[in-house]
C-alpha cells in the first residue's frame, strides 16, 4: 500500500471542515441556534490552523 501525502489528507479534512462550518452558519442564521457560536468559533480556529499547515507544506515542496 502506498503512502498517502499528508498534504492531501489535510486538504480533504479542510474541505470537510469548511462544508460543516458553512452548514453550521446556515443553521444558526435560519433557526437561531445561538448555542452554536462556541462550536463555530472552535471550528473556525481549526480551519485556520489546517490552512496554515497546508500552505506551509506547499512552500516546502
Amino acid at each position: 500500500m502506498g503512502k498517502t501525502d499528508p498534504c492531501c489528507k489535510l486538504v480533504d479534512q479542510l474541505a470537510t471542515d469548511m462544508t460543516y462550518y458553512n452548514e453550521m452558519l446556515v443553521r444558526r442564521s435560519q433557526y437561531g441556534e445561538e448555542g452554536l457560536d462556541v462550536q463555530i468559533d472552535q471550528l473556525r480556529q481549526c480551519i485556520d490552523v489546517k490552512r496554515a499547515i497546508v500552505e506551509g507544506l506547499k512552500k516546502d515542496k
